[in-house]
């Protein structure tokens, strides 16, 4: 039988191997496949990671806006207890000034509330951005969403509490010139 298929002009393994080369086409191909599928994420996940960098750059800005916002509103808290330990000292206390008082108590309330939000937001990207790079690409794309969304929030709150603060300090300073001129009317009636 070995000296038939030795006289035989027929390779023994011809159907084989095209068969084998055709397994190897596809393995080969579904290797390109999963290689492109792979740069393809890594890419995608370089691209994410440098658009997450970026967010992180603006949300520091951000957080340097809301300190300064922070300390403003302190300043102006400040002034405004000033002012209203100086009104309470008035005979007769005018209770119009009492209820602007009371009216501004209540704006630096809701203004406290926005600047601890953004505390908490930034201090939550803080621990986002310590598990980052362990996130899926799906992952790290719902999480910049967000933080666009955010971020985007946080931008108008400024822009309000900007707006909200620079007219606080006017109503201050006139309060403040109205006070002034009362103690002095005041002061010059006790003698």
């Amino acid at each position: 039988t070995f000296a038939r298929l030795k006289q035989s002009k027929t390779p023994l393994f011809k159907l084989n191997n095209k068969k084998i080369i055709f397994k190897m086409k596809k393995i080969i191909l579904a290797l390109t496949s999963v290689a492109v599928l792979a740069i393809s994420c890594d890419n995608k996940s370089k691209e994410l990671d440098e658009k997450f960098t970026k967010l992180m750059s603006q949300t520091d800005s951000l957080q340097t806006v809301s300190s300064e916002f922070q300390t403003t509103h302190d300043k102006i808290v400040t002034m405004h207890n000033s002012m209203k330990e100086k009104m309470n000292t008035m005979n007769p206390i005018d209770s119009t000034l009492m209820a602007t008082m009371a009216e501004h108590e209540v704006v630096f309330a809701s203004q406290t509330a926005v600047l601890e939000g953004q505390k908490k937001m930034i201090a939550g990207y803080s621990e986002v951005a310590s598990k980052f790079a362990a996130l899926t690409a799906e992952e790290k794309e719902a999480q910049i969403n967000a933080i666009i969304e955010n971020n985007a929030k946080m931008i108008q709150e400024n822009e309000n509490l900007k707006s909200g603060y620079e007219k606080m300090m006017m109503m201050h300073q006139e309060l403040m010139a109205k006070l002034n001129d009362t103690t002095v009317v005041n002061t010059n009636e006790k003698k």
